[in-house]
């Protein structure tokens, strides 16, 4: 949960700074919302719903998103370093996810 405390804390600033100073689009706006809407869905099919596959599937959509997202915010240099944690993690969390679904 620090982790995800982390990340969630450096979107947040990435998207004041963005709103800010003018550069918020309409495609990262989406991406953003994407992301939230694969998180979501990833713990309801791994924790609520005890399906892994479906959680693998998921993770593996959010994986994609999150790195599009990076890419999207990286055209502020300094706003996309501090996303860099973001993907990272996601692919952290994406073995963990298929290490528990071969060993089930």
């Amino acid at each position: 949960p620090i982790v995800w405390s982390i990340i969630y804390l450096l979107i947040g600033v990435s998207i004041f700074f963005m709103l800010n100073s003018g550069k918020m689009n309409k495609k990262m706006t989406i991406l953003l919302i994407l992301n939230g809407v694969a998180n979501i869905l990833w713990c309801l099919f791994f924790f609520t719903l005890n399906s892994t596959l479906g959680g693998l599937a998921t993770i593996l959509i959010n994986l994609i998103l999150s790195i599009l997202l990076v890419r999207e915010i990286d055209k502020d240099k300094i706003l996309g370093y501090l996303l860099v944690l973001y993907p990272l993690w996601v692919s952290f969390a994406t073995f963990l996810n298929l290490a528990v679904w071969i060993l089930n």
